[in-house]
């Protein structure tokens, strides 16, 4: 039994983790209500979507800006300053040597690089890590 539920948990564990972000508006959009979020679209501007998600960083408002149907930028905006630097680390644990090398620190903290197929993001984006507003911000390049 506790196999089971380790099993269990192990997979709902990758589940919360396992949503990625798209080029393609369609597939994003897909990928957040598979993951079992609820999007809205912004009523001021319809390029903007956004939902509210739970995972094991805690509660983040997710945002997504489309130009037509490509993906343009998402932020991931937490309620912690913790929050945003752990899924940063998170990012590391995946990315190459040389594009872990590449990323750059200002001096208040905050970090910006490059990397390619990464768990937030199925192409090439640049990664910002904001710590003075909690957000991690991906912008595709492809």
């Amino acid at each position: 039994m506790k196999k089971i539920l380790f099993i269990g948990f192990c997979l709902l564990n990758l589940t919360l983790s396992a949503q990625k972000f798209f080029k393609d508006k369609t597939a994003s959009l897909n990928a957040v209500v598979q993951a079992g979020y609820k999007y809205a679209q912004d009523k001021e501007n319809s390029s903007v979507y956004w939902y509210m998600k739970y995972d094991q960083y805690g509660e983040c408002l997710v945002q997504m800006t489309f130009s037509g149907n490509i993906l343009k930028k998402a932020v991931i905006g937490h309620k912690t300053s913790i929050s945003n630097l752990d899924r940063f680390k998170d990012l590391f644990k995946a990315v190459s040597r040389d594009e872990t090398l590449s990323f750059d620190w200002t001096s208040s903290g905050d970090g910006y690089g490059f990397a390619s197929n990464t768990i937030y993001y199925s192409g090439r984006a640049k990664y910002e890590c904001d710590t003075g507003m909690y957000f991690l911000i991906i912008y595709p390049q492809d």
